[in-house]
């Protein structure tokens, strides 16, 4: 229950202890390893997304070049382990690119909340006892 001390036109003023007060050296609980994981993560599958995406580009060069033209038979009967290479890649290369924008935007919904808090600003406050 609370009760009150002065009145409203005079109330009685209550000083934060020292205590109470924040302190500089004194941790705020928020760990940064999370967002910093999530991060590392993040452009670490994007990496991996442009090896596949690479590797896809080669596979079309192979695809489109004279070793797949030869006479009587349809290119995809030709190169079909090609074809299969390119599809293959380019999966893998787009899962890995949405891994990646998915963990970068873990990363920074979750670096939000640990961002440090702004500095309180310096008022008197009352408290009505």
């Amino acid at each position: 229950m609370l009760s009150e001390r002065g009145s409203d036109a005079d109330p009685e003023v209550v000083q934060r202890s020292a205590h109470d007060a924040p302190s500089a050296e004194a941790p705020h609980g928020r760990s940064y390893l999370l967002p910093a994981a999530l991060a590392v993560t993040g452009l670490g599958a994007v990496a991996v997304g442009v090896v596949f995406n690479v590797k896809r580009e080669q596979a079309a060069h192979e695809w489109n070049g004279p070793n797949c033209e030869h006479a009587g038979l349809t290119r995809q009967q030709q190169c079909q382990s090609i074809d299969s290479r390119v599809q293959s890649d380019e999966r893998l290369a787009i899962g890995f690119y949405a891994g990646g924008g998915r963990c970068s935007r873990a990363a920074s919904s979750h670096s939000w909340p640990v961002a440090p808090a702004p500095a309180p600003t310096q008022r008197a406050s009352a408290l009505w006892l």
